[in-house]
């Protein structure tokens, strides 16, 4: 029997060319959108789960009362929990810091995890060459992952020979001890050096056990199969108030948070130092919500074409009937056919996935690579095959299979696209297209308000380079940029050279000022000197920039923004303005000038409060060099030339202000780029569907087009015969759609502190381009039987 169901299909495949390759493709593309949401989910889904007993291995997160989230702890925290809380088994801390490794001639910055010696058995990372009880028993040990090991080392087993490092200017041999094997992708340690923690405070040994007052440490603890972890959560406040918070204050107290290692990747709202960023959820489920829409829609069209195609089998079916089948066995066979569609597509969707990982690569920034055949991959991916078929060949199975064998050779009988079902999917299909259409257009929309919004400072043609000084060597980062400066001075193609303490998109330094309600505001502060504000070309609204001169009188001076003022209700006249009390050390300052409002942050935040210092023994971690335009290229072989001669002992490296300005709203445009590439989908298999769908409409109307030609009816008159009740059903669909992709971008423009306003031309654009699409598909199809000989249609009846 089954044999025979397939002898069956594929005859039906040969005969309906067509209508069997639009369901193939347009299926195949569907699978391949919803395995690709599938896995990649999937992938988020399974980070640092890989760890022995990952559901009880637990991070703690710091925040000031549950409002200001910290990204680190101090040091003594997880060992502390480990010999006061008895449900805790094992502590681990990490701290990371980048480093300066020797290789012959040249230096490479890289980044280092200094960690605890139980680092190989509170993870699960497994470990090449070395033992993991002592690879970090010496204090100059590193363990290499597997890349940096060829990286340095080349084919070479590296365990016992030496690196020269260079960590906060002081030069250190350390032996390879290990090689580590790379981490896992969906792990949220991806480590390069492992350094023994200790080596960090070898001079001050008492401060990682005692030290309550910093927040170097990501710390971690593992918790005994008998934990009860509520009533451990129960017991840390006071714990930490114990520790911590000593000076009593209600309003300063810091909370600390346990939180499973296993859902830090989900958790977009909080961050660890030495942990990869998290995911942003919200991204997410559009993910998965759009994926499974097309698949859905493809769904829709394999329902459509099956349904509208066997008009052409209906004598097929009589013929069954006659001959004694009954409804189970072509029940039986239609659903075999759509299941056969269904896996062939499944063959066709996975080359497609093939095809697609290097595009998702690049929208989601991770190399995914799958292996067909994990169960954990193929058994879903055959459900979604298995369960498409049945679900999209069942509605067709029924109705075809119900029909009397009279009904059968009844040459009147239609199963095209006039039925609710049709209509309702081709409604849905259409609202898709048009509400993805939206969103592809308001994101792009956004994407340029931002990338030309005025920021309150001229970003282009300056050059970014870091000190690599570390911040307890103020003064070395101090004299680097006034060498620098001089060497450069006279260089035809540098306009100005400045030095600052955070640059755009490097991270920023704040305080938490405290108001009169108890609410805690962060205020933010930029160490740099007098020649920033022109460099970038900042305007300044009252007062004047720094300079050595003698109205100052050495008193200690600062600059601030007009958000700063009106967030502090100063005023007066500028020569009168002063830092409030609150601001302890450097209470009653002089405010020297006011700068109008810039984004020194994200398009995503508002102006917050911000303060400019130029004190010489600041910390500058980056200079900032302006070049001329249309020099550029030959100004950065100036820089690098310089900067190997003031420091010999240093990579040079640089990137562009506007690039990295840019840089912080990557993940936006990628996911543009995704929503893009989904519209575009979603629009082709509804064009197939639809396609397919015309063409049997037009075959079933063959006879009343010939008619209709005969009584005078022009091609024009035919073709809108035939187009005007998908216009109808398109128009339904945008009175949907619209209401829907603008609540939908409402919310997504929410994450924005400057934003567009959502424009009806929009929606204008996506229903008429939609509307465009929809009628070339029908028109040229109509167009065709339109020209045709009617006497050919009636010779037919």
């Amino acid at each position: 029997m089954l044999k025979n169901y397939l002898k069956i299909a594929l005859r039906s495949f040969r005969k309906q060319k067509l209508t069997s390759a639009i369901n193939i493709i347009g299926l195949s593309i569907g699978i391949a959108c919803a395995g690709l949401g599938f896995v990649f989910i999937q992938h988020e889904l399974s980070y640092d789960r890989f760890h022995d007993e990952s559901e009880k291995i637990y991070w703690l997160s710091a925040s000031i009362q549950n409002k200001i989230n910290i990204s680190s702890t101090p040091a003594p925290l997880s060992p502390e929990l480990a010999a006061n809380f008895p449900e805790v088994s094992e502590a681990f801390r990490l701290e990371n810091h980048d480093i300066l490794v020797r290789s012959g001639n040249e230096f490479f910055r890289e980044e280092a995890h200094f960690v605890d010696p139980n680092f190989f058995s509170f993870f699960s990372f497994e470990l090449v060459e070395g033992t993991p009880d002592h690879v970090f028993d010496n204090t100059n040990a590193i363990v290499l992952s597997a890349e940096m090991a060829r990286k340095y080392f080349g084919r070479l087993s590296p365990v016992g020979k030496t690196l020269t490092v260079n960590y906060r200017g002081q030069e250190e041999v350390f032996e390879v001890s290990g090689v580590a094997a790379d981490p896992p992708q969906n792990s949220s340690q991806q480590y390069q050096f492992l350094l023994p923690l200790r080596f960090l405070y070898r001079e001050k040994p008492d401060a990682l056990a005692g030290d309550w007052g910093s927040f170097p440490a990501t710390s971690f603890i593992r918790l005994r199969e008998t934990a009860d972890l509520s009533s451990m959560e129960a017991k840390l406040p006071g714990f930490i108030d114990e520790k911590v918070n000593t000076g009593g204050e209600d309003d300063r107290k810091l909370l600390f948070n346990l939180m499973a290692l296993k859902n830090y990747h989900l958790r977009d709202n909080y961050r660890a130092n030495g942990l990869t960023p998290p995911a942003d959820m919200s991204y997410l489920r559009i993910l998965g919500l759009i994926a499974g829409l097309i698949l859905l829609v493809a769904c829709f069209n394999f329902m459509n074409l099956s349904n509208a195609r066997g008009s052409g089998r209906l004598t097929e079916v009589g013929v069954r009937r006659v001959m004694g089948a009954v409804r189970g066995q072509l029940v039986g066979q239609f659903l075999s056919e759509a299941i056969l569609m269904s896996l062939i597509s499944l063959i066709l969707g996975v080359g497609l996935i093939e095809l697609a990982l290097p595009f998702i690569g690049e929208i989601t920034g991770t190399a995914l690579q799958i292996n067909w055949l994990d169960p954990g991959v193929l058994l879903p991916l055959l459900a979604i095959s298995g369960t498409t078929g049945v679900l999209a060949g069942m509605y067709p199975a029924l109705l075809l299979s119900r029909l009397k064998a009279v009904q059968s050779f009844q040459s009147n009988f239609k199963t095209g696209g006039n039925n609710l079902v049709t209509k309702g999917s081709l409604i849905f299909q259409f609202a898709l297209s048009i509400g993805l259409l939206s969103c592809t257009l308001i994101m792009y929309q956004q994407q340029q308000f931002i990338k030309n919004q005025n920021l309150g400072f001229n970003q282009e043609e300056v050059v970014v380079i870091p000190t690599q000084i570390s911040y307890q060597d103020a003064e070395a980062s101090q004299r680097l940029v006034e060498q620098y400066r001089n060497e450069l001075s006279q260089q035809p193609g540098i306009v100005q050279v400045s030095g600052v303490s955070n640059s755009f998109n490097k991270g920023n330094s704040a305080v938490f000022v405290e108001e009169e309600d108890g609410s805690q505001i962060p205020v933010f502060f930029y160490n740099t000197d007098a020649t920033y504000i022109p460099l970038l070309d900042i305007e300044l609204s009252a007062g004047r920039n720094f300079a050595d001169d003698s109205e100052s009188n050495g008193e200690q001076g600062v600059i601030v923004n007009e958000t700063f003022l009106k967030q502090f209700a100063i005023e007066g006249s500028v020569e009168e303005y002063r830092l409030p009390e609150k601001f302890r050390g450097m209470a009653n300052s002089r405010i020297l000038g006011v700068v109008k409002d810039f984004n020194y942050m994200d398009l995503k935040s508002d102006v917050r409060p911000l303060i400019l210092q130029a004190e010489p023994d600041a910390h500058l971690g980056y200079l900032l060099v302006k070049v001329r335009p249309g020099s550029v290229d030959q100004t950065l072989a100036q820089l690098r030339t310089s900067w190997q001669k003031i420091s010999p002992d240093k990579p040079f490296e640089f990137s562009f202000l506007d690039d990295d300005i840019q840089q912080q709203y990557l993940t936006e445009a990628r996911w543009n780029k995704a929503i893009t590439g989904a519209t575009l989908l979603a629009i082709l298999i509804a064009c197939l569907g639809l396609f397919g769908l015309i063409a049997l409409i037009l075959t079933e109307r063959t006879k009343e087009i010939g008619i209709r030609k005969i009584l005078g009816a022009s091609i024009p008159d035919i073709t809108w015969l035939i187009s005007r009740q998908f216009v109808i059903l398109l128009t339904i669909a945008a009175i949907f759609a619209i209401p829907a992709a603008w609540w939908v971008m409402e919310q997504w423009l929410e994450n924005f502190a400057y934003k567009i306003n959502i424009q009806a031309l929009i929606f204008i654009g996506a229903v008429g381009i939609t509307l465009i699409i929809a009628l070339l598909t029908t028109s040229l199809q109509s167009a065709r039987a339109a020209m045709s000989n009617p006497v050919d249609a009636l010779r037919q009846e």
